[in-house]
């Protein structure tokens, strides 16, 4: 079934085949993988084995932060964090809409009230800008890396921290 947006014809996941949709997986949870990393979240482990219908990025908890940096930074960077995996798999297939990241919008949403509500003058829909914005210079300054841990989660599905940060270093340097 094609979904039309501006013009714009696109797939919807459910007409994808297994393969298809396991490799925008593998896109999506590098993004998050690799934007943990670049935003010094730490990875626990990076994954795509189904999980209620979806797949899974485990990383180290937010509470393990805030001791280390204020929250509005902690929020800014977490709303980066929950749309990379959607920026990174849209960025891989931009012909197919994402079904799933609902949890991550949800996510998103959140941090970008708090951020509102701890600046004072914050203004919503300045704010989810800027987040966007910021998400896509992450991912396509980092998509070499997220392409090189994508291939790899394709062909071994559980990855430990370590060795995912093994993979994002060896990847080729920022653009």
């Amino acid at each position: 079934m094609d979904t039309s947006s501006e013009g714009n014809k696109f797939l919807l996941r459910t007409d994808l085949t297994d393969a298809e949709n396991r490799e925008i997986a593998a896109y999506h949870e590098a993004g998050h993988a690799v934007s943990a990393w670049i935003l010094e979240f730490g990875i626990g482990e990076v994954a795509i084995r189904r999980k209620g219908g979806g797949h899974t990025c485990i990383g180290t908890t937010l509470d393990e932060l805030r001791s280390r940096i204020e929250e509005l930074q902690l929020q800014r960077r977490s709303a980066i964090h929950s749309l990379a995996g959607i920026c990174a798999e849209k960025q891989f297939r931009p012909d197919v809409l994402p079904d799933g990241g609902i949890d991550d919008l949800a996510r998103v949403n959140r941090a970008i009230d708090k951020i509102v509500r701890l600046s004072d003058v914050g203004d919503y829909d300045e704010t989810r800008t800027e987040i966007q914005e910021a998400t896509r210079q992450l991912v396509n300054q980092h998509w070499a890396r997220i392409s090189a841990l994508a291939g790899e989660l394709l062909v071994t599905p559980i990855l430990a921290g370590p060795d995912a940060v093994r993979i994002i270093k060896s990847a080729d340097a920022p653009m």
